[in-house]
């Protein structure tokens, strides 16, 4: 995905940032699960996004 991104019609500051973003987002991911039990309720949320959900729902 990062190698494809390269060639995308986007602006180069963009393309430039995508592999950061990719790698440091996945690895924030992957800690979040591994490190915190309750990743799959929804008190493992930010309020801030609990909020958000609730104005949607």
């Amino acid at each position: 995905m990062a190698l494809a991104i390269q060639g995308a019609a986007a602006p180069a500051r963009d393309r430039d940032a995508f592999p950061d973003e990719l790698i440091v987002r996945r690895e924030l991911a992957v800690n979040f699960v591994r490190y915190n039990p309750g990743f799959q309720t929804l008190a493992s949320v930010e309020p801030w996004a609990r909020r958000t959900i609730g104005e949607h729902v």
